[in-house]
């Protein structure tokens, strides 16, 4: 089970203590699931708060046609994120808490006692968040975040990932796999988890396993004439 904070902004009608039902909401979709729990909130910037009018609980995510079933319940509490966590919720419309601060600020009981009902005391909090769910190159990232489709060679394969730091991840890739990479080519983009998409999608026949591909002469140098992908 995943907890999510979700702006207010992102909500335009919600059914208190009722089922909202959202169609053609294709982010939505793409960044919830069946179960997981959302926290809509306000932010005030001049008390760094998050001031939650709402709780909700997906009873339905169907990320194909972009339709999404909520179930919500009016809530009035306010959360104070620390020095180092305002900026995410001042920044984000869409912000996945992590295990520690879902304990934090106690939403497991709060959940539970809201909507009596014990799975959330029972569920583990999930922690590995994935912005992007779907890897569908036609569709906007949840956050579009600016970054750099990377090609990296490890001496057989060549390796089709993202970073924004693209130096620290290939010392991470390097300590993982054991071998030294070398850096072909990057493409700065403003969505990198949408560009990494693309460019998984031109090669997809080329794919040997994961993010490694088998890439012929000219297909490298196709890569490697894109500077930019932008939309």
């Amino acid at each position: 089970m995943f907890y999510i904070a979700i702006h207010s902004s992102a909500i335009n009608e919600w059914q208190h203590d009722g089922v909202s039902e959202y169609e053609g909401a294709t982010k939505l979709a793409q960044g919830v699931r069946n179960g997981d729990a959302l926290l809509l909130f306000t932010w005030f910037p001049d008390t760094r708060t998050a001031s939650i009018k709402a709780l909700g609980w997906v009873e339905e995510s169907d990320q194909l046609n972009g339709r999404v079933l909520i179930s919500w319940k009016e809530v009035c509490f306010d959360l104070h994120p620390g020095s180092g966590g305002f900026r995410y919720w001042r920044d984000k419309w869409f912000l996945p808490l992590e295990p520690a601060r879902v304990s934090a600020y106690g939403l497991k009981d709060r959940f539970a006692t809201t909507f009596n009902d014990d799975v959330f005391l029972r569920s583990r909090v999930n922690g590995s968040f994935i912005l992007r769910k779907n890897v569908d190159k036609d569709i906007a990232s949840i956050i579009p975040e600016a970054g750099f489709v990377y090609l990296m060679f490890d001496g057989e394969l060549w390796k089709i990932g993202k970073a924004v730091n693209i130096a620290s991840r290939r010392s991470q890739i390097e300590r993982e796999i054991g071998k030294q990479l070398d850096l072909l080519h990057s493409i700065r983009s403003n969505d990198y988890s949408r560009a990494e998409a693309e460019m998984h999608f031109r090669y997809r026949h080329c794919r040997i396993r994961g993010e490694w591909f088998d890439l012929a002469r000219d297909e490298l140098a196709t890569f490697c004439e894109i500077d930019v992908i932008e939309w």
